[in-house]
């Protein structure tokens, strides 16, 4: 997790641009990797994907969660959230994105 800091801390910001955060790990698969934030007395996802690079199916999968977060369910979805600028997902040399 040390070597990813700066990379996540490159990233918060454009999230939490005034707030501070604490970074917690979490638990990593093949295809992403898991980062808790804790900003603003609150736990946030920041989903880092190692195997996708492909934003068009990343972008995909964020309208149909955010299609299905319109509707009334009997249970709970992740829900990608915007950045500062409007974006849901933060391209450096990773897509990443946070999640409520």
């Amino acid at each position: 997790m040390r070597k990813n800091l700066s990379y996540i801390e490159e990233i918060v910001p454009l999230y939490f641009p005034n707030e501070n955060w604490e970074m917690l790990p979490g638990p990593s698969g093949e295809n992403n990797t898991t980062v808790f934030i804790l900003a603003n007395s609150e736990q946030y996802v920041l989903r880092i994907y190692r195997t996708h690079r492909d934003e068009d199916k990343v972008n995909y999968e964020h309208a149909v969660l955010l299609a299905l977060k319109e509707r009334s369910l009997s249970f709970s979805i992740p829900v990608p959230m915007s950045t500062k600028d409007g974006q849901t997902i933060v391209k450096t040399f990773r897509i990443s994105c946070r999640i409520v």
